[in-house]
């Protein structure tokens, strides 16, 4: 007989058993509504922080914007000589 006949090292047992606890894992909806809050909660902290970088960098070009306007407009109604 060959030397591995009858000898198994237990890896197709315990593949069909972590197959099994995957499949369980798969079919089980407990904490889906938890996940579900996770991911709401998440998009919404990102959408957050996007736009909150976007108003910060738009409101500074527009305040130099308006500073560079209103500096002009000082030079032409107060012109030094």
């Amino acid at each position: 007989a060959p030397p591995s006949a009858g000898v198994t090292d237990g890896s197709s047992t315990a593949g069909s058993t972590m197959f099994r606890m995957f499949k369980s894992f798969l079919r089980d909806d407990a904490g889906a509504v938890t996940v579900d809050w996770v991911v709401l909660t998440a998009s919404v902290v990102s959408m957050a922080a996007i736009s909150f970088f976007q108003i910060r960098d738009n409101a500074k070009n527009m305040d130099n914007a308006a500073g560079e306007r209103l500096g002009n407009e000082i030079s032409v109604l107060y012109p030094e000589d």
